[in-house]
């Protein structure tokens, strides 16, 4: 099986081992006093399928003038097309670690580290899952929220285990996960073809 079938393959299991932990851990710190901490990620997933295809849409335009002045306007192609990326590994990077932030307390509490480390990384993916599998042909994003995954469970264990702040977590969080988008960029441009891969083509609010 090639590697983009392994990916397409691995959604379906990643968005209901998400789901799954985000709700026992979920339960656990709401019987620990911890539900506004919980609630307001919980609301987020009920309406991504409404929330996050709109929370994309800037980079949507910018892939789609990417593909439409691509070929006449190379460099405008290239701009936007870094735009796009960039914005998505924002998009990331951002509700990722404000779920890292909402479970500050609640790690900050040895009887539920477990429980706030597992929130904050299920939370914080568990939607981007739900908008990827409804687009699973798309090779990049689907790549990019399992790349976002192991990022997140590198960035929360680092930031436990090495007491990192909010900021230099967030830094390193962004700067492993445009890695990986370089990596993933440099794999398709030497082992994928341009006409059946495109470079950036964010998932709609259609599909």
């Amino acid at each position: 099986m090639s590697l983009s079938g392994i990916i397409k393959k691995s959604l379906t299991p990643l968005m209901y081992l998400n789901i799954g932990a985000m709700v026992i851990s979920g339960v656990w710190l709401t019987t620990q006093g911890y539900i506004f901490a919980v609630w307001p990620a919980v609301l987020v997933l009920l309406f991504s399928p409404f929330v996050f295809p709109v929370l994309i849409l800037p980079a949507a335009m910018c892939a789609g003038i990417m593909h439409l002045f691509g070929q006449a306007k190379p460099w405008l192609g290239k701009i936007m097309a870094v735009l796009s990326v960039g914005y998505l590994v924002f998009a990331f990077t951002f509700y990722s670690m404000l779920l890292f932030r909402m479970m500050a307390e609640p790690i900050g509490s040895h009887t539920n580290l477990i429980a706030g480390m597992v929130y904050g990384v299920a939370a914080g993916l568990a939607p981007w899952t739900i908008l990827a599998v409804k687009d699973r042909d798309n090779l990049f994003f689907t790549g990019l929220v399992l790349m976002a995954e192991v990022t997140s469970i590198i960035v929360m264990v680092a930031a436990v285990l090495l007491q990192m702040n909010f900021w230099p977590s967030a830094f390193a969080f962004w700067g492993i996960l445009t890695g990986f988008v370089m990596l993933q960029a440099l794999y398709e441009r030497v082992f994928l073809k341009k006409e059946t891969v495109p470079p950036v083509s964010p998932p709609t609010s259609s599909s």
